[in-house]
């Protein structure tokens, strides 16, 4: 081999392996172009990290502002703020401080008392990161998703679960439940003696780069614009009623880049010491669908065995997701400025078909439209409708009846009471959770239970003005006739065809 081929060849190598890293970039973007126009979201950041930090930000379309959505646009990051909690738990364990996985949660908040079937019992720091203490989620409006602006939030708020009754044993099984992580937000406070968003500041985002981030109320309003929310499939502007309790796990948000930097720092280690990041990334429980780590969810390219590490999120009006893919030291983020509960998967099809891209497997089908809700709502609405032309048009005028009275009471208060009571019930959902997070279910329900109420009223109080009236029999001549008492007088009785019954 010559000096010259010596020397070239490597080079000539290097460029081929980043002309093919380029290359799959633009198939990444193209695909996930193509998967925002078949959800229409109204705009979307992509970040798409490679080893040796490489960094490519593609944009898409607007803001709720209407303004061009750019690298440093924030979105709120939903639950992707819980590897985010994890990573700072594990940097305070990592540096020292009076913290450890397994420390009782009663050791740093004394006022925290769980009982299971009634009798105390204890949960870890690590049973709340893998979500295995067994604690309610509580519905959005009860604990968590509450607007509130005040610097104590957290703990405030973490204190409302006190003498919390747990579902099961501690460490036995995995449930998802956003207050485990609204607990180790307080946690944080009575470690470091800071507020959470003070100490998520100085402890990670700063020394990582993380400079943009939102942690209060008034960053969001100042910084924030608004998202998007589904309804009646039109994605209408939201804006977001911030949570400082939530931001443990839920309501931290910032920039895509900020975002690409946390994935950056787990790539290359910069969080916490290679063993805890170790157990950070692998399996700890069993979960739906996969496995569950410290923070993040433990899982596979769809159609292969390349291992992928992630997490998404959403609050009402924007979903954002997380890819790590350890093996290629690749990792991809994408936020989106929508979100609507029955799409959620079909929005993360563009995440997973960028995931599959990089580990050079074909993208999967993905998920389509959830047309059994589409169905429901379009029935609610229809019969909505139905009920709203029967009490325009109004009942034909006949006379009373007890039966005229019952059966529209019935139907009304059935009707009422089906859709505000059993049927979110029956879904394990609330009306103020409906009300949030599912807009046009919470509206049909509404709408259709005030039409069955018109439409009651309307024809009760018809046939109430009839009710001094009483069924005659005519001679069968469909004319006027008179009855005749006695000789010396008589008393006409008039029938016509609108007094038959």
């Amino acid at each position: 081999m010559s000096i010259v081929t010596a020397i070239a060849l490597p080079l000539l190598l290097v460029n081929a392996s980043a002309a093919t890293a380029e290359s799959t970039e633009e198939e990444v973007i193209t695909a996930v172009e193509a998967r925002l126009a078949e959800t229409a979201t109204p705009g979307a950041a992509l970040a798409l990290i490679g080893p040796e930090g490489h960094r490519r930000i593609e944009t898409f379309g607007v803001d709720g502002n209407g303004v061009p959505v750019t690298a440093d646009t924030p979105f709120l990051w939903g639950s992707v703020a819980k590897p985010v909690t994890a990573s700072l738990i594990l940097r305070l364990v990592d540096r020292g401080a009076d913290l450890a996985l397994s420390d009782r949660v009663e050791a740093h908040l004394p006022w925290f008392s769980p009982t299971l079937a009634g009798n105390p019992t204890q949960i870890t720091v690590e049973q709340l990161l893998t979500h295995t203490a067994g604690l309610p989620s509580p519905q959005s409006g009860s604990v968590t998703d509450r607007e509130d602006a005040s610097p104590d939030a957290v703990t405030t708020r973490a204190r409302e679960l006190a003498d919390v009754e747990l579902l099961t044993e501690p460490g036995t099984s995995y449930r998802y439940s956003s207050v485990d992580y609204l607990l180790l937000g307080a946690i944080v406070e009575a470690v470091t003696g800071r507020p959470f968003s003070e100490a998520l500041r100085h402890e990670l985002a700063v020394p990582l780069g993380m400079n943009d981030i939102i942690t209060d109320h008034q960053t969001a309003d100042a910084k924030l614009p608004p998202g998007h929310r589904l309804f009646l499939g039109q994605a209408l502007p939201h804006r977001v009623d911030y949570d400082n309790s939530g931001v443990p796990y839920g309501y931290l948000g910032g920039s895509v880049d900020d975002l690409a930097t946390f994935a950056l720092a787990h790539l290359t280690g910069e969080v916490a010491s290679a063993a805890l990041l170790d157990r950070a990334h692998r399996s700890q429980t069993d979960s739906t669908g996969g496995s569950y780590g410290y923070g993040w969810s433990i899982g596979t390219v769809a159609d292969s065995s390349t291992p992928m590490v992630w997490h998404s999120g959403a609050v009402p009006g924007y979903q954002s997701v997380v890819i790590l893919l350890p093996e290629s030291q690749r990792a991809l983020v994408l936020t989106q400025n929508t979100f609507g509960l029955y799409r959620d998967l079909q929005l993360l099809n563009a995440a997973f078909d960028a995931a599959a891209l990089l580990a050079n497997v074909a993208p999967p089908v993905g998920h389509g439209l959830d047309w059994s809700y589409v169905i429901i709502i379009g029935s609610a609405l229809v019969i909505a409708l139905a009920f709203g032309a029967a009490t325009l048009v109004g009942p034909r005028a006949k006379p009373f009846r007890p039966r005229h009275v019952i059966w529209p009471l019935v139907t009304a208060v059935g009707t009422t009471v089906s859709c505000l009571v059993v049927l979110p019930a029956a879904a394990g959902v609330s009306l103020s959770f409906l009300a949030l997070w599912l807009p046009d279910a919470w509206l049909a329900l509404w709408l259709l239970s005030t039409a069955s109420l018109a439409w009651a009223t309307r024809r009760i109080l018809a046939r109430w003005r009839h009710r001094g009236s009483s069924p005659s029999r005519s001679n069968g001549s469909g004319h006027s006739g008179s009855i005749h008492s006695g000789s010396s007088s008589s008393q006409v009785v008039s029938v016509t065809a609108n007094d038959r019954t």
